[in-house]
């Protein structure tokens, strides 16, 4: 498993949008490529707004798939889902998206436990 869940969801959207997470992650690790910075505050804002890309897109881009678990059937495998959940103890946005999941097929099997699970397990 070399790409998290959030990847596959930006590899697999049509929206152009879902690209910007590439540029993003550059602007994060060196916000002054390409362009000069006259103001240090500046720095800052790009290096701030790049990180929220980072950490919303994936959301953003999975609420516009029409059918999300239809569109991503056979991308991920459970090993993805599981480091998503793994992840949601100490990562508040891969909380989110993990609940975003459970919300879009709630009847379905937990595919972490095999269980049925509710909004009040996460």
């Amino acid at each position: 498993m070399n790409k998290k869940l959030e990847e596959i969801i930006l590899d697999t959207s049509p929206e152009i949008k879902a690209k910007l997470y590439q540029p993003a992650k550059k602007a994060f690790e060196a916000p002054d490529t390409g362009i000069t910075i006259n103001k240090p505050a500046a720095y800052k804002v790009i290096k701030d707004c790049a990180e929220t890309t980072l950490l919303f897109l994936p959301i953003e881009i999975f609420l516009k798939f029409k059918n999300p678990i239809q569109s991503l059937r056979g991308k991920f495998t459970r090993d993805h889902v599981i480091d998503l959940y793994n992840r949601t103890i100490s990562d508040s946005v891969a909380k989110i998206l993990f609940q975003l999941i459970l919300d879009t097929c709630p009847k379905a099997p937990c595919i972490v436990t095999g269980k049925q699970i509710g909004r009040a397990h996460v």
